[in-house]
């Protein structure tokens, strides 16, 4: 693992969420599905070269989302419907508290020491546009590069 002052990593794919602890047996597990989507985001990590944020560093968390659009916002000619002109932003699963949920406990101990140094977090879910695949994006930094980015 190399130290960076950023890591930007792209999941393909459907975005998915943190699903909800499962019990039996007098255990507690996580579901299948989630199990998946977190090895989805370690194998882009791994892709990435697997980079680190310092340690004992604040972190800002930054995820965009691009999902389909549903058929019904198109119409025949390519152009939007009214619904989907009435829908300029895709507001559907998964909630944004799963996703990002999702990705820092995938990433901890990984990407950085622990989640509990994301200070900062920015989600943003937009349509994709025509004819782009479905993805999530996640930028990490630590959090004096983020505010100088931001100001800017």
């Amino acid at each position: 693992m190399t130290a960076t002052s950023e890591i930007v990593l792209t999941i393909p794919g459907k975005p998915h969420g943190k699903g909800r602890p499962r019990f039996a047996g007098g255990r507690v597990f996580t579901d299948a599905r989630t199990q998946s989507a977190e090895a989805r985001v370690l194998v882009a990590w791994e892709q990435a070269g697997r980079p680190r944020i310092p340690d004992d560093t604040p972190i800002a968390f930054l995820v965009t989302q691009a999902v389909q659009r549903p058929r019904s916002h198109w119409r025949r000619d390519g152009q939007l419907s009214v619904a989907g002109q009435r829908e300029p932003w895709p507001r559907r699963k998964p909630d944004f508290d799963n996703a990002l949920k999702l990705l820092a406990d995938a990433l901890n101990g990984a990407a950085y020491r622990d989640d509990v140094d994301v200070v900062h977090a920015w989600f943003v879910r937009r349509w994709a546009a025509p004819g782009e695949p479905e993805h999530t994006t996640i930028v990490i930094r630590p959090m004096a590069a983020a505010v100088g980015r931001a100001a800017a």
